[in-house]
């Protein structure tokens, strides 16, 4: 009897799990059929649709569809294309090139003023605390790499300054990226190269280099997740000397692919 039992108590346990499994399995059916579902997107060459780089690069980007969200942070790059490649980064200690920090800040800082800079000079002491409390917390990052940043055949040193936080599913990075930026050093890292940083400190620039040319991107948008895209642009030197770096050579807007799945009729 106690056998007969335990099998009679079994089936229960077994139709039980049964009932609970369809119980679960109609519960996902009916997120997944009344949920809005988002896929990945897609990005669309808007603009230099006659040049090889800007369609081997919305290849790449397209490459990512498995992604959830649009590149908003950073822009990847599928080794599978293999004319493209990222500078290689080395990190550097922050507190130990805490001289290198003053100077960003302080250019940063900088409304091209004598009495701006002595302002900031005069509180050194107390931004060498907030910098030790903001190395402690890991809020600010070093690291550097060498790469003809201008296309002028001649490397220079970039240091890149993470300073903060960026998520691609953050309705204000979408807008305006932040986190980090790129200041461009001579070549004894004593002073800041301020013509060229002066572009490269703008948005959140990413930097690839495609048949060995370097190329900057970054991404722009609008809060709410409306209108992103990626921009690419070459910097060249002209004839007075001057870097362009203004002049957007690729335009990709970003087409997100979210629908509302309904009940047909």
């Amino acid at each position: 009897m106690e056998i007969a039992g335990w099998e009679q108590r079994k089936d229960n346990l077994k139709e039980g799990g049964m009932i609970l499994a369809v119980y679960v399995n109609i519960l996902f059916l009916l997120v997944l059929f009344f949920s809005p579902l988002s896929f990945a997107g897609e990005y669309v060459l808007v603009e230099g649709k006659d040049r090889e780089v800007c369609r081997a690069y919305v290849k790449n980007l397209n490459s990512f569809k498995s992604l959830p969200h649009a590149m908003v942070c950073e822009r990847k790059l599928n080794p599978k294309f293999t004319d493209f490649k990222k500078p290689e980064w080395k990190e550097l200690n922050a507190w130990e090139n805490r001289e290198l920090i003053w100077k960003m800040d302080r250019y940063l800082w900088n409304s091209r003023t004598e009495g701006a800079k002595e302002a900031f000079d005069r509180n050194k002491e107390k931004w060498l605390e907030r910098l030790k409390e903001q190395i402690k917390s890991n809020e600010i990052k070093l690291s550097i790499t060498c790469v003809d940043i201008d296309n002028n055949g001649k490397l220079d040193k970039v240091v890149r300054y993470d300073m903060g936080t960026c998520s691609d599913t953050d309705e204000s990075s979408f807008a305006r990226p932040l986190g980090y930026l790129l200041i461009v050093f001579n070549e004894d890292m004593t002073t800041i190269n301020e013509h060229l940083s002066n572009f490269t400190r703008t948005f959140q620039l990413g930097i690839f280099i495609y048949k060995g040319r370097t190329y900057l991107d970054y991404w722009g948008g609008w809060l709410k997740f409306k209108d992103g895209g990626v921009r690419v642009f070459d910097s060249v030197m002209n004839t007075t000397g001057w870097t362009d770096l203004g002049a957007d050579i690729c335009v990709y807007s970003y087409k997100s692919k979210s629908k509302q799945k309904t009940k047909s009729r």
